[in-house]
């Protein structure tokens, strides 16, 4: 591996916090175009190497689009364990259901529509989901918004497409 393919590493394994407090993981395409001065064909070769390199080790370089712009970042191929508990497995579940629910589509979820659902069915009570979703945010899953919650991209990272609508239809059969 090239020096200039660590620094690339180091990139796509960057876990931080932005200005709002949000979880941000890997590098944006502009960041990526910006921070090596080249063009996306020779940042391709460079991604190309990292992925030999790293493959062996059960890793495997994604890119998913978030808030309209693609971001690349370093994943595990195989399923780790999660410092998620039951309940916030559960609420996570229903977010995504909820949200691929029309044309399987990340949409966000009404925030009064999730509480309802969840109070009316006396799934968590208000603290709990008050608490879940605060733990949801910090973890980096989702982002909350006055009146919606909406996907965060370590979601986006961690369940892809296939897998978040395997949730949605088990979630659907569950409720």
């Amino acid at each position: 591996m090239e020096a200039h393919d660590a620094e690339l590493f180091l990139a796509l394994t960057n876990r931080r916090r932005n200005k709002k407090g949000e979880l941000v993981i890997g590098i944006t395409y502009s960041d990526l175009i910006k921070s090596t001065e080249n063009d996306f064909e020779t940042i391709k070769t460079s991604l190309d190497s990292i992925q030999e390199y790293i493959e062996p080790l059960g890793l495997t370089i994604v890119n998913v689009d978030f808030k309209g712009e693609k971001h690349f970042a370093i994943v595990s191929v195989f399923p780790s364990p999660s410092e998620l508990t039951e309940d916030l497995l559960s609420l996570l579940g229903l977010i995504i259901s909820i949200s691929e629910e029309k044309d399987n589509a990340c949409k966000p979820v009404d925030l009064k529509y999730l509480k309802k659902t969840v109070l009316d069915n006396n799934y968590l009570n208000s603290n709990q989901l008050e608490k879940g979703i605060k733990q949801l945010v910090n973890l980096g899953y989702i982002i909350k918004n006055p009146s919606s919650i909406e996907y965060n991209i370590r979601l986006l990272l961690e369940y892809p497409k296939e897998i978040r609508q395997k949730i949605a239809i088990e979630a659907k059969l569950i409720l």
